[in-house]
Protein backbone atom coordinates (compact mmCIF):
# COMPACT_ATOMS: atom_id res chain seq x y z
CA UNK A 1 0.00 0.00 0.00
CA UNK A 2 1.37 3.12 -1.42
CA UNK A 3 1.05 6.73 0.38
CA UNK A 4 1.07 9.98 -0.68
CA UNK A 5 2.91 11.80 1.69
CA UNK A 6 2.12 15.51 0.12
CA UNK A 7 0.89 17.60 3.16
CA UNK A 8 -2.46 19.10 2.22
CA UNK A 9 -3.91 19.92 5.08
CA UNK A 10 -7.76 20.29 5.73
CA UNK A 11 -6.94 23.52 7.79
CA UNK A 12 -7.29 27.10 8.18
CA UNK A 13 -5.61 29.37 5.71
CA UNK A 14 -3.48 30.32 8.58
CA UNK A 15 -2.00 26.78 9.46
CA UNK A 16 -1.60 26.58 6.00
CA UNK A 17 0.27 29.46 5.57
CA UNK A 18 2.50 28.61 8.64
CA UNK A 19 3.12 24.61 7.31
CA UNK A 20 4.66 26.21 3.62
CA UNK A 21 6.65 28.76 5.96
CA UNK A 22 8.32 25.93 7.91
CA UNK A 23 8.72 23.92 4.52
CA UNK A 24 10.61 26.60 2.99
CA UNK A 25 13.07 26.76 6.03
CA UNK A 26 13.69 23.36 6.19
CA UNK A 27 12.79 22.91 10.10
CA UNK A 28 16.12 23.80 10.90
CA UNK A 29 17.10 25.45 14.34
CA UNK A 30 14.36 25.18 17.51
CA UNK A 31 11.50 27.89 16.45
CA UNK A 32 8.52 29.08 18.98
CA UNK A 33 4.85 27.83 18.35
CA UNK A 34 3.76 31.63 17.71
CA UNK A 35 6.69 31.61 14.59
CA UNK A 36 5.06 29.19 12.91
CA UNK A 37 1.45 30.12 13.97
CA UNK A 38 1.32 34.08 14.23
CA UNK A 39 -2.34 34.11 14.29
CA UNK A 40 -2.74 31.55 17.34
CA UNK A 41 -4.21 33.96 19.44
CA UNK A 42 -7.30 34.74 17.19
CA UNK A 43 -7.70 31.12 16.80
CA UNK A 44 -10.42 28.76 19.31
CA UNK A 45 -8.12 27.30 21.04
CA UNK A 46 -10.44 23.68 21.90
CA UNK A 47 -11.03 23.49 17.67
CA UNK A 48 -6.67 23.66 17.50
CA UNK A 49 -6.49 21.26 20.30
CA UNK A 50 -9.06 18.88 18.72
CA UNK A 51 -7.23 19.14 15.44
CA UNK A 52 -4.19 18.67 16.92
CA UNK A 53 -5.30 15.22 18.66
CA UNK A 54 -7.09 14.15 15.65
CA UNK A 55 -3.78 14.36 13.72
CA UNK A 56 -1.66 12.53 16.49
CA UNK A 57 -4.09 10.01 16.20
CA UNK A 58 -3.81 9.69 12.39
CA UNK A 59 0.26 9.97 12.76
CA UNK A 60 0.14 6.99 14.99
CA UNK A 61 -2.45 4.24 13.12
CA UNK A 62 -0.19 5.46 9.66
CA UNK A 63 2.94 4.39 11.17
CA UNK A 64 1.22 1.06 12.50
CA UNK A 65 0.07 0.44 9.14
CA UNK A 66 3.79 1.31 7.52
CA UNK A 67 4.70 -1.41 10.12
CA UNK A 68 2.28 -3.91 8.78
CA UNK A 69 2.91 -3.15 5.20
CA UNK A 70 6.73 -3.44 6.07
CA UNK A 71 5.97 -6.97 7.62
CA UNK A 72 4.51 -7.91 4.51
CA UNK A 73 6.77 -7.11 2.44
CA UNK A 74 9.61 -8.50 4.57
CA UNK A 75 7.41 -11.89 4.49
CA UNK A 76 7.76 -11.89 0.73
CA UNK A 77 10.86 -10.94 0.31
CA UNK A 78 12.01 -14.19 2.51
CA UNK A 79 9.07 -16.06 0.47
CA UNK A 80 11.37 -14.80 -2.94
CA UNK A 81 14.71 -15.65 -1.12
CA UNK A 82 13.74 -19.34 -0.13
CA UNK A 83 12.10 -19.54 -3.89
CA UNK A 84 15.23 -18.02 -5.32
CA UNK A 85 17.43 -20.61 -3.68
CA UNK A 86 15.28 -23.44 -4.16
CA UNK A 87 15.33 -22.03 -8.25
CA UNK A 88 19.51 -22.00 -8.10
CA UNK A 89 19.23 -25.96 -6.60
CA UNK A 90 16.92 -26.70 -9.30
CA UNK A 91 19.41 -24.95 -11.83
CA UNK A 92 22.16 -26.48 -10.30
CA UNK A 93 20.79 -29.82 -10.24
CA UNK A 94 19.84 -29.29 -14.16
CA UNK A 95 23.26 -28.24 -14.89
CA UNK A 96 24.95 -31.15 -13.31
CA UNK A 97 22.22 -33.54 -15.05
CA UNK A 98 23.06 -32.00 -18.47
CA UNK A 99 27.03 -32.04 -17.60
CA UNK A 100 25.94 -36.27 -17.34
CA UNK A 101 23.73 -36.00 -20.28
CA UNK A 102 26.74 -34.30 -22.47
CA UNK A 103 29.18 -36.88 -21.37
CA UNK A 104 27.03 -39.77 -21.87
CA UNK A 105 26.52 -38.06 -25.68
CA UNK A 106 30.12 -37.80 -26.10
CA UNK A 107 30.82 -41.36 -25.32
CA UNK A 108 28.08 -42.49 -28.01
CA UNK A 109 29.84 -40.28 -30.07
CA UNK A 110 33.21 -41.13 -29.60
CA UNK A 111 32.19 -44.81 -30.22
CA UNK A 112 30.73 -43.51 -33.21
CA UNK A 113 33.30 -42.07 -34.36
CA UNK A 114 35.32 -45.24 -33.46
CA UNK A 115 32.15 -47.39 -35.45
CA UNK A 116 33.08 -45.10 -38.24
CA UNK A 117 36.87 -45.33 -38.21
CA UNK A 118 36.99 -49.13 -38.00
CA UNK A 119 34.64 -49.23 -41.24
CA UNK A 120 36.85 -47.34 -42.83
CA UNK A 121 39.47 -49.52 -42.10
CA UNK A 122 37.37 -52.87 -43.48
CA UNK A 123 36.71 -50.90 -46.43
CA UNK A 124 40.34 -50.20 -47.40
CA UNK A 125 41.12 -53.63 -46.18
CA UNK A 126 38.26 -54.91 -48.84
CA UNK A 127 39.85 -52.62 -50.80
CA UNK A 128 43.19 -53.99 -50.94
CA UNK A 129 41.76 -57.56 -51.24
CA UNK A 130 39.86 -56.66 -54.52
CA UNK A 131 43.48 -55.64 -56.17
CA UNK A 132 44.89 -58.90 -54.83
CA UNK A 133 42.03 -60.89 -56.44
CA UNK A 134 42.20 -58.52 -59.70
CA UNK A 135 45.90 -59.88 -59.79
CA UNK A 136 45.00 -63.27 -59.22
CA UNK A 137 42.37 -62.95 -61.57
CA UNK A 138 44.82 -61.92 -64.91
CA UNK A 139 47.31 -64.31 -63.96
CA UNK A 140 43.98 -67.20 -63.74
CA UNK A 141 43.60 -65.69 -67.20
CA UNK A 142 46.38 -66.16 -68.31
CA UNK A 143 46.09 -70.22 -67.21
CA UNK A 144 42.39 -70.30 -68.85
CA UNK A 145 44.62 -69.23 -72.16
CA UNK A 146 46.89 -72.32 -71.87
CA UNK A 147 44.09 -74.43 -70.59
CA UNK A 148 42.14 -73.82 -73.50
CA UNK A 149 44.39 -75.26 -76.44
CA UNK A 150 44.39 -78.29 -73.70
CA UNK A 151 40.38 -78.14 -74.31
CA UNK A 152 41.25 -78.33 -77.76
CA UNK A 153 43.27 -81.32 -77.98
CA UNK A 154 41.09 -82.88 -75.61
CA UNK A 155 38.14 -82.63 -78.24
CA UNK A 156 39.95 -84.15 -80.69
CA UNK A 157 40.78 -87.12 -78.53
CA UNK A 158 37.09 -87.37 -77.82
CA UNK A 159 36.54 -88.07 -81.48
CA UNK A 160 39.12 -91.06 -81.80
CA UNK A 161 37.58 -92.22 -78.51
CA UNK A 162 34.07 -92.08 -80.45
CA UNK A 163 35.29 -94.16 -83.45
CA UNK A 164 36.62 -96.41 -80.98
CA UNK A 165 33.44 -96.67 -79.05
CA UNK A 166 31.77 -97.47 -82.38
CA UNK A 167 33.97 -100.26 -83.43
CA UNK A 168 33.25 -101.18 -79.63
CA UNK A 169 29.50 -101.66 -79.77
CA UNK A 170 29.47 -104.74 -82.07
CA UNK A 171 31.43 -106.18 -78.82
CA UNK A 172 29.60 -104.80 -75.86
CA UNK A 173 25.83 -103.64 -75.86
CA UNK A 174 25.75 -102.72 -72.87
CA UNK A 175 28.83 -100.41 -73.06
CA UNK A 176 27.44 -98.58 -76.24
CA UNK A 177 23.98 -97.72 -74.59
CA UNK A 178 25.77 -95.93 -71.99
CA UNK A 179 28.25 -94.30 -74.39
CA UNK A 180 25.13 -93.24 -76.52
CA UNK A 181 23.40 -91.66 -73.29
CA UNK A 182 26.72 -90.09 -72.90
CA UNK A 183 26.84 -88.78 -76.83
CA UNK A 184 23.32 -87.36 -75.96
CA UNK A 185 24.33 -85.96 -72.68
CA UNK A 186 27.33 -84.27 -74.74
CA UNK A 187 25.21 -83.10 -77.66
CA UNK A 188 22.64 -81.30 -75.49
CA UNK A 189 25.22 -79.84 -73.23
CA UNK A 190 26.95 -78.49 -76.36
CA UNK A 191 23.30 -76.53 -77.41
CA UNK A 192 22.92 -75.18 -73.85
CA UNK A 193 26.56 -73.78 -73.92
CA UNK A 194 25.27 -71.99 -77.13
CA UNK A 195 22.40 -71.16 -75.49
CA UNK A 196 24.63 -69.37 -72.51
CA UNK A 197 27.29 -67.93 -74.64
CA UNK A 198 24.40 -65.91 -76.28
CA UNK A 199 23.03 -64.59 -73.04
CA UNK A 200 26.53 -63.97 -71.97
CA UNK A 201 27.22 -62.40 -75.34
CA UNK A 202 23.67 -59.90 -73.98
CA UNK A 203 25.00 -59.25 -70.83
CA UNK A 204 28.96 -58.53 -72.59
CA UNK A 205 26.89 -55.87 -74.66
CA UNK A 206 25.26 -54.60 -71.44
CA UNK A 207 28.21 -54.18 -69.50
CA UNK A 208 30.07 -52.65 -72.72
CA UNK A 209 27.85 -50.00 -72.82
CA UNK A 210 28.39 -49.77 -69.36
CA UNK A 211 32.12 -49.49 -69.76
CA UNK A 212 31.99 -47.31 -72.35
CA UNK A 213 29.93 -44.58 -70.15
CA UNK A 214 32.60 -45.07 -67.67
CA UNK A 215 35.07 -44.18 -70.16
CA UNK A 216 34.04 -40.58 -70.48
CA UNK A 217 33.89 -40.32 -67.28
CA UNK A 218 37.58 -41.77 -66.25
CA UNK A 219 39.94 -42.17 -69.13
CA UNK A 220 42.59 -43.77 -66.81
CA UNK A 221 41.00 -46.69 -66.02
CA UNK A 222 40.03 -47.45 -70.16
CA UNK A 223 42.83 -50.17 -70.39
CA UNK A 224 41.62 -52.33 -67.64
CA UNK A 225 37.98 -52.35 -68.83
CA UNK A 226 39.69 -53.55 -71.91
CA UNK A 227 41.61 -56.15 -70.04
CA UNK A 228 38.72 -57.03 -68.95
CA UNK A 229 36.53 -57.15 -72.00
CA UNK A 230 39.29 -59.59 -73.86
CA UNK A 231 39.44 -61.75 -70.97
CA UNK A 232 35.52 -62.32 -71.33
CA UNK A 233 35.83 -62.77 -74.88
CA UNK A 234 38.12 -65.82 -73.92
CA UNK A 235 35.91 -67.02 -71.35
CA UNK A 236 33.56 -66.91 -74.19
CA UNK A 237 35.88 -69.31 -76.51
CA UNK A 238 36.36 -71.72 -73.15
CA UNK A 239 32.24 -71.75 -72.65
CA UNK A 240 32.11 -73.43 -76.09
CA UNK A 241 34.31 -76.36 -75.10
CA UNK A 242 32.74 -76.75 -71.81
CA UNK A 243 29.11 -78.38 -71.35
CA UNK A 244 26.87 -78.66 -68.32
CA UNK A 245 24.18 -76.65 -66.17
CA UNK A 246 22.46 -74.48 -68.48
CA UNK A 247 19.68 -73.28 -65.83
CA UNK A 248 22.66 -72.32 -63.37
CA UNK A 249 24.09 -69.74 -66.18
CA UNK A 250 20.63 -68.41 -66.54
CA UNK A 251 20.08 -68.56 -62.59
CA UNK A 252 23.86 -66.38 -62.11
CA UNK A 253 22.72 -64.48 -64.85
CA UNK A 254 19.86 -63.15 -62.82
CA UNK A 255 21.74 -62.63 -59.70
CA UNK A 256 24.51 -60.98 -61.70
CA UNK A 257 22.23 -58.36 -62.69
CA UNK A 258 20.17 -57.87 -59.39
CA UNK A 259 23.54 -57.62 -57.66
CA UNK A 260 24.36 -55.20 -60.26
CA UNK A 261 21.35 -53.49 -59.58
CA UNK A 262 21.50 -53.73 -56.23
CA UNK A 263 25.00 -52.46 -56.02
CA UNK A 264 24.22 -49.45 -58.05
CA UNK A 265 21.63 -48.18 -55.90
CA UNK A 266 23.98 -48.21 -52.62
CA UNK A 267 26.64 -46.98 -54.26
CA UNK A 268 24.65 -43.81 -54.92
CA UNK A 269 23.24 -44.02 -51.79
CA UNK A 270 26.55 -44.07 -49.78
CA UNK A 271 29.23 -42.41 -51.69
CA UNK A 272 28.73 -40.22 -54.27
CA UNK A 273 32.07 -39.47 -54.84
CA UNK A 274 33.46 -42.97 -55.41
CA UNK A 275 30.98 -43.91 -57.89
CA UNK A 276 33.91 -44.84 -61.07
CA UNK A 277 35.56 -47.02 -58.28
CA UNK A 278 32.80 -48.62 -56.83
CA UNK A 279 31.01 -49.35 -60.77
CA UNK A 280 34.48 -51.16 -61.69
CA UNK A 281 34.51 -53.06 -57.93
CA UNK A 282 31.06 -54.20 -59.09
CA UNK A 283 32.35 -55.23 -62.58
CA UNK A 284 35.38 -56.92 -61.51
CA UNK A 285 32.87 -58.84 -58.80
CA UNK A 286 31.06 -60.17 -62.05
CA UNK A 287 34.07 -61.02 -63.72
CA UNK A 288 35.10 -62.96 -61.34
CA UNK A 289 31.84 -64.53 -60.59
CA UNK A 290 31.76 -65.83 -64.48
CA UNK A 291 35.72 -66.81 -64.40
CA UNK A 292 34.67 -69.18 -61.01
CA UNK A 293 31.88 -70.57 -62.60
CA UNK A 294 34.16 -71.13 -65.78
CA UNK A 295 36.25 -72.87 -63.51
CA UNK A 296 33.64 -75.08 -62.25
CA UNK A 297 32.56 -75.73 -65.82
CA UNK A 298 36.23 -76.46 -66.51
CA UNK A 299 36.86 -78.81 -63.89
CA UNK A 300 33.75 -80.68 -64.55
CA UNK A 301 34.42 -81.07 -68.17
CA UNK A 302 37.83 -82.62 -66.78
CA UNK A 303 35.66 -85.16 -64.58
CA UNK A 304 33.86 -85.70 -68.27
CA UNK A 305 37.05 -86.36 -70.00
CA UNK A 306 38.53 -88.67 -67.11
CA UNK A 307 35.30 -90.46 -66.94
CA UNK A 308 35.80 -91.16 -70.69
CA UNK A 309 39.71 -93.06 -69.84
CA UNK A 310 38.35 -96.02 -67.80
CA UNK A 311 35.75 -96.71 -70.20
CA UNK A 312 38.57 -96.89 -72.67
CA UNK A 313 40.03 -99.25 -70.18
CA UNK A 314 37.67 -101.45 -69.66
CA UNK A 315 36.99 -101.67 -73.10
CA UNK A 316 41.24 -103.40 -73.68
CA UNK A 317 40.12 -105.25 -70.19
CA UNK A 318 37.04 -106.86 -71.99
CA UNK A 319 38.69 -108.15 -74.58
CA UNK A 320 41.55 -109.97 -72.31
CA UNK A 321 37.95 -110.72 -69.92
CA UNK A 322 36.53 -112.89 -73.42
CA UNK A 323 39.62 -114.94 -73.23
CA UNK A 324 39.24 -115.52 -69.97
CA UNK A 325 35.83 -116.06 -69.23
CA UNK A 326 36.54 -118.92 -71.83
CA UNK A 327 38.74 -120.55 -69.42
CA UNK A 328 36.88 -119.71 -66.84
CA UNK A 329 33.71 -121.49 -67.94
CA UNK A 330 35.55 -125.10 -67.60
CA UNK A 331 36.35 -124.12 -64.13
CA UNK A 332 32.44 -123.52 -63.21
CA UNK A 333 31.57 -126.52 -64.38
CA UNK A 334 34.45 -128.23 -62.01
CA UNK A 335 33.24 -125.95 -59.65
CA UNK A 336 28.95 -126.93 -59.94
CA UNK A 337 29.80 -130.38 -58.75
CA UNK A 338 31.94 -128.69 -55.53
CA UNK A 339 28.96 -126.59 -54.97
CA UNK A 340 26.39 -129.39 -54.99
CA UNK A 341 28.43 -130.84 -51.88
CA UNK A 342 28.62 -127.38 -50.18
CA UNK A 343 24.46 -126.68 -50.75
CA UNK A 344 24.08 -129.76 -48.15
CA UNK A 345 26.03 -127.86 -45.59
CA UNK A 346 24.20 -124.28 -46.42
CA UNK A 347 20.76 -126.03 -45.79
CA UNK A 348 22.66 -127.20 -42.14
CA UNK A 349 23.84 -123.38 -41.59
CA UNK A 350 20.19 -122.44 -42.21
CA UNK A 351 18.88 -123.50 -39.67
CA UNK A 352 21.65 -122.15 -37.43
CA UNK A 353 20.75 -118.85 -39.29
CA UNK A 354 17.12 -118.94 -38.07
CA UNK A 355 18.00 -118.76 -34.57
CA UNK A 356 20.76 -116.34 -34.99
CA UNK A 357 17.44 -113.83 -36.75
CA UNK A 358 15.42 -114.30 -33.59
CA UNK A 359 17.92 -112.99 -31.31
CA UNK A 360 18.65 -110.08 -33.92
CA UNK A 361 14.82 -108.96 -34.15
CA UNK A 362 15.27 -108.72 -30.32
CA UNK A 363 18.13 -106.77 -30.81
CA UNK A 364 15.97 -104.47 -33.58
CA UNK A 365 13.33 -103.70 -30.96
CA UNK A 366 16.44 -102.62 -28.45
CA UNK A 367 17.51 -100.09 -31.69
CA UNK A 368 14.32 -98.54 -32.42
CA UNK A 369 13.99 -97.79 -28.51
CA UNK A 370 17.31 -95.98 -28.54
CA UNK A 371 16.26 -94.21 -32.18
CA UNK A 372 12.86 -92.77 -30.19
CA UNK A 373 15.11 -91.64 -27.90
CA UNK A 374 17.20 -89.87 -30.58
CA UNK A 375 14.53 -88.14 -31.61
CA UNK A 376 13.02 -86.87 -28.61
CA UNK A 377 16.95 -85.08 -27.85
CA UNK A 378 16.60 -84.11 -31.42
CA UNK A 379 12.99 -82.07 -30.69
CA UNK A 380 14.84 -80.70 -27.48
CA UNK A 381 17.85 -79.65 -29.45
CA UNK A 382 15.60 -77.83 -32.16
CA UNK A 383 13.22 -76.15 -29.05
CA UNK A 384 16.97 -75.21 -27.58
CA UNK A 385 18.07 -73.51 -31.20
CA UNK A 386 14.69 -71.62 -31.38
CA UNK A 387 15.45 -70.17 -27.83
CA UNK A 388 18.76 -68.96 -28.81
CA UNK A 389 17.02 -67.27 -32.07
CA UNK A 390 14.31 -65.60 -29.93
CA UNK A 391 17.55 -64.62 -27.26
CA UNK A 392 18.98 -62.96 -30.57
CA UNK A 393 15.72 -61.19 -31.36
CA UNK A 394 15.38 -59.94 -28.03
CA UNK A 395 18.96 -58.57 -28.16
CA UNK A 396 18.59 -56.35 -31.26
CA UNK A 397 14.98 -55.11 -30.11
CA UNK A 398 16.88 -53.60 -27.21
CA UNK A 399 19.33 -52.45 -29.37
CA UNK A 400 16.98 -50.67 -31.13
CA UNK A 401 15.61 -49.41 -28.12
CA UNK A 402 19.08 -48.12 -26.88
CA UNK A 403 18.77 -45.99 -30.49
CA UNK A 404 15.51 -44.79 -29.62
CA UNK A 405 16.80 -43.81 -26.06
CA UNK A 406 19.45 -42.24 -27.39
CA UNK A 407 17.20 -40.09 -29.92
CA UNK A 408 15.36 -39.11 -26.38
CA UNK A 409 18.28 -38.24 -24.24
CA UNK A 410 18.95 -35.77 -27.27
CA UNK A 411 15.34 -34.25 -27.52
CA UNK A 412 16.29 -33.55 -23.02
CA UNK A 413 19.39 -31.92 -23.63
CA UNK A 414 17.24 -29.83 -25.93
CA UNK A 415 14.48 -29.30 -23.61
CA UNK A 416 16.70 -29.05 -20.99
CA UNK A 417 18.76 -26.21 -22.48
CA UNK A 418 15.83 -24.86 -23.02
CA UNK A 419 14.46 -24.71 -19.20
CA UNK A 420 17.80 -23.45 -18.05
CA UNK A 421 17.43 -20.92 -20.60
CA UNK A 422 13.96 -19.96 -19.05
CA UNK A 423 15.61 -20.43 -15.82
CA UNK A 424 18.02 -17.58 -16.14
CA UNK A 425 15.83 -15.38 -17.54
CA UNK A 426 13.67 -16.49 -14.36
CA UNK A 427 16.45 -15.73 -12.39
CA UNK A 428 16.94 -12.15 -13.62
CA UNK A 429 13.90 -11.11 -12.72
CA UNK A 430 13.66 -12.23 -9.61
CA UNK A 431 16.68 -10.24 -9.11
CA UNK A 432 15.40 -7.01 -10.84
CA UNK A 433 12.00 -7.65 -8.19
CA UNK A 434 14.49 -7.97 -5.60
CA UNK A 435 15.87 -5.11 -6.07
CA UNK A 436 12.66 -2.85 -6.62
CA UNK A 437 11.56 -4.75 -3.42
CA UNK A 438 15.05 -3.65 -1.32
CA UNK A 439 14.59 -0.34 -2.93
CA UNK A 440 10.85 -0.24 -1.64
CA UNK A 441 11.83 -1.33 2.13
CA UNK A 442 14.37 1.26 2.16
CA UNK A 443 11.77 4.00 0.93
CA UNK A 444 9.95 2.69 3.38
CA UNK A 445 12.09 2.68 6.23
CA UNK A 446 13.08 6.19 5.41
CA UNK A 447 9.77 7.16 5.26
CA UNK A 448 8.90 5.62 8.69
CA UNK A 449 12.22 7.21 9.96
CA UNK A 450 10.72 10.71 8.81
CA UNK A 451 7.45 9.86 10.89
CA UNK A 452 8.98 8.89 13.61
CA UNK A 453 10.22 12.98 14.60
CA UNK A 454 8.24 14.92 17.04
CA UNK A 455 6.62 17.34 14.69
CA UNK A 456 2.89 16.73 14.13
CA UNK A 457 1.79 19.20 11.74
CA UNK A 458 3.72 17.57 9.00
CA UNK A 459 1.88 14.02 9.05
CA UNK A 460 -0.45 12.68 6.81
CA UNK A 461 -3.99 13.47 7.56
CA UNK A 462 -6.20 13.51 4.41
CA UNK A 463 -4.73 10.42 2.78
CA UNK A 464 -5.52 7.64 5.98
CA UNK A 465 -9.22 6.37 5.90
CA UNK A 466 -11.03 7.21 9.67
CA UNK A 467 -12.25 3.83 9.77
CA UNK A 468 -9.55 1.46 8.72
CA UNK A 469 -9.26 -1.66 11.32
CA UNK A 470 -5.36 -2.54 10.76
CA UNK A 471 -4.57 -0.17 13.70
CA UNK A 472 -6.97 0.53 16.46
CA UNK A 473 -5.93 2.20 20.01
CA UNK A 474 -6.41 0.69 23.20
CA UNK A 475 -8.04 2.34 25.66
CA UNK A 476 -7.14 5.88 24.23
CA UNK A 477 -3.82 5.25 24.53
CA UNK A 478 -0.69 5.78 21.84
CA UNK A 479 0.66 2.61 20.13
CA UNK A 480 4.22 2.69 20.50
CA UNK A 481 6.71 3.30 17.65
Amino acid sequence: MEWDYTYNLDLPDAYRNAQLAAMEKGRKGKTSVKSYFPDLDSVDQQQLSDDLQMAVDINQRSICLLRQDLESVLQELEKANSWNSQLIATKNRQEDEIAFLKRQVLRTHMSAILKVKNQENMIQELEQKLRDQTEKFEVQQKQMASTNLELAQSKSSCNDLKQELDSLQQKNNEKDEEIQQLTLQHSIRDNSCDKTTKELKALLDVVEKELQNERAINSDKTMTIIQLRNQNAISLIAQKHLASKNEALERESKKLKAVIAKQKNSLLLQERNLKDNETLNATVTEVLKVKTFLEEENSQHKEFEQSLTPLKEENVCLKSTIVKLEATKKRVENESSRLKTKNAKLEDDLSSLKSINTSLMSTNEVLRKTVSDSDAAKASLHDDFYKVLDLIQQQKDQESKAETQLVLLKSTIKKLKNSKTQLEQQVAEDRTTMTELQAEVERLRQRLEYHGQPTVALSPINNTPRGDSRCVQKEGKVPET
